[in-house]
């Protein structure tokens, strides 16, 4: 990020910190979710761990994403990582199956919205 970039970054960061309608919302875990996720889609991983310590500070807990999906009119759910599914090894052999069949068809991921700190690689091939 050039310097005029990074100053414009952090100048829209800190008017967003400082609306009337942010610092309403402060004890909302929402509120500090949205700033971390400004903070780490730009890559600015010191401050994502600064706000992870605010939420843990004020003691908020974010719910674990989901995944629905209905197969033979019945809803299987699933979170990232949990391999609680009496299925689990079945699904990921599937899942590793097609995303290696997309990928010779020309599919590249776009990793532009992944909120990790993680290599480009790590991105693409989970």
């Amino acid at each position: 990020m050039d310097r005029e970039s990074g100053y414009r970054f952090w100048q829209n960061v800190m008017m967003i910190s400082e609306h009337p309608l942010f610092l309403s919302t402060r004890k909302f875990l929402g509120t500090w979710l949205l700033l971390t996720n400004i903070y780490a889609s730009t890559g600015h991983w010191n401050e994502v761990t600064k706000m992870k310590t605010i939420i843990k500070e004020m003691k908020l807990k974010k719910a674990p994403a989901m995944s629905w999906i209905e197969v033979d009119k019945e809803v299987e759910t699933f979170m990232a990582g949990d391999l609680s599914h009496p299925r689990a090894t079945e699904i990921d052999e599937e899942l590793e199956r097609l995303s290696e069949r997309i990928k010779v068809l020309g599919y590249v991921p776009d990793t532009g919205f992944v909120l990790q700190d993680l290599n480009e690689r790590r991105k693409r091939d989970p």
